[in-house]
């Protein structure tokens, strides 16, 4: 620990490593280090070192982000400690966006703190604004940085990634199959009952162009889930069931078809009321049969 201290940088960068280990399996036993390391990692940020460790007018990018790690493992569940990381990581994540490589590693390597430490609203805000920037860039490997980090922001709460929902969207235009896939995945989780038709709508547009067997099946898979979890009403869930049934019927899980003939079937419906479900469902699938090619 005393190596810390130490005057000559390389000396502090190297113990950093040593330090990071010690930390990663026993945080609470080195929590008395959270003060002297936030301390360390706002000088490094201001320019306290030589301009020697600067890459890119980025001061000292590696122990930057070997002490972003270590405050990962302190602040872990220890609120107490979290309180100490939140201004530092605000600071240095404002400093580092500027645009280039080494800028976006720290900022992301903040984001990756801040959703491992004690949860703090208006910092994942900050997070979550700071990494969509992430999405809109031309770079793949910054894209999926980007989509991986809003994944573990909405693992906390949803709400900080929501507003980002178009942009993630576009996403799903990538021609990188992985980022599809990984965007595929935030979405699912980024629905809730107010954007459910939004992000409906947009996924099933995406069915309909896309010819990736393996990306069909996910898409079929998550459209009909989010439609059993978060359908606004029975008529909205029917209507939806039957175009994945005619964009991707062969792919359709079976017990999404048991529930469906079972909710058309409830005994709870009223069979004189001319606007239950049954009804609706029987105009529905005569459309259907009226097509030239029934699904």
């Amino acid at each position: 620990k005393k190596l810390i201290y130490d005057k000559d940088p390389s000396v502090m960068g190297a113990s950093l490593i040593i330090v990071e280990n010690l930390v990663s399996e026993n945080p609470a036993a080195h929590k008395d280090l959270t003060k002297t390391l936030c301390v360390i990692l706002k000088q490094v940020t201001e320019h306290c070192l030589s301009r020697d460790y600067d890459y890119h007018r980025i001061p000292a990018p590696w122990i930057q982000l070997k002490l972003l790690r270590i405050l990962g493992y302190l602040g872990d569940g220890n609120k107490e400690a979290s309180e100490l990381i939140y201004p530092v990581l605000k600071e240095v994540m404002k400093r580092a966006d500027i645009g280039i490589n080494v800028g976006y590693a720290i900022v992301y390597e903040c984001v990756r703190t801040a959703i491992s430490i004690f949860p703090n609203r208006l910092l994942l805000t900050e997070a979550a604004s700071s990494i969509s920037r992430f999405l809109t860039s031309n770079n793949h490997n910054l894209k999926y940085l980007g989509i991986n980090a809003l994944a573990g922001i909405v693992q906390i709460d949803a709400k900080h990634a929501v507003k980002h929902q178009m942009t993630v969207i576009d996403c799903l235009e990538d021609p990188d199959d992985t980022l599809r896939r990984k965007t595929l995945d935030l979405l699912y989780s980024m629905t809730n009952p107010q954007n459910v038709r939004m992000i409906m709508q947009k996924l099933m547009t995406f069915l309909k162009s896309t010819v990736d067997t393996f990306l069909r099946t996910e898409l079929v898979s998550k459209i009909t889930q989010i439609a059993e979890k978060f359908a606004p009403d029975n008529e909205w869930y029917i209507t939806t069931v039957n175009t994945v049934f005619e964009l991707g019927g062969d792919l359709v899980r079976p017990n999404m078809v048991h529930n469906l003939i079972n909710l058309i079937a409830s005994e709870d419906i009223d069979p004189t009321d001319p606007d239950n479900i049954r009804v609706h469902a029987v105009d529905t699938y005569i459309g259907l049969l009226n097509k030239p090619h029934i699904p």
